[in-house]
């Protein structure tokens, strides 16, 4: 998932979406949860040498539940698998005005664990 070009000064988060794609040969019910990577679930972090841009991962559009692995306030997913290839989205929100930041590369790698 790629943020795009953050702007540090800008009064507006900067939001993404993406999705994760699942399939199954037969009909089953998953759970889908991600890990907090180098943050935690309150604010997740992309690293770009001693720097770090602030972020999330949530569920709903409203940016409202963080999706993580069920604990510490964040919440997993519920979905079935099928056949066909099922498009589950994933909401990211950088804050505003994050002026620390230098120019540079940010990244985070993150564990996603689909249970069946």
């Amino acid at each position: 998932m790629s943020l795009g070009r953050y702007d540090p000064f800008a009064s507006a988060p900067q939001d993404a979406v993406t999705s994760i794609a699942i399939s199954c040969d037969v009909e089953t019910s998953v759970v889908i949860a991600i890990g907090p990577g180098n943050g935690d679930y309150g604010a997740r972090t992309m690293t770009g040498g001693a720097q770090a841009l602030l972020y999330n991962l949530y569920i709903d559009p409203a940016h409202s539940r963080v999706w993580g692995d069920g604990t510490n306030g964040s919440s997993t997913v519920s979905s079935t698998a099928v056949a066909t290839s099922t498009a589950i989205p994933v909401y990211a929100r950088a804050p505003a005005r994050q002026t620390q930041l230098k120019p540079g590369s940010y990244s985070d790698i993150l564990w996603v664990s689909i249970t069946y």
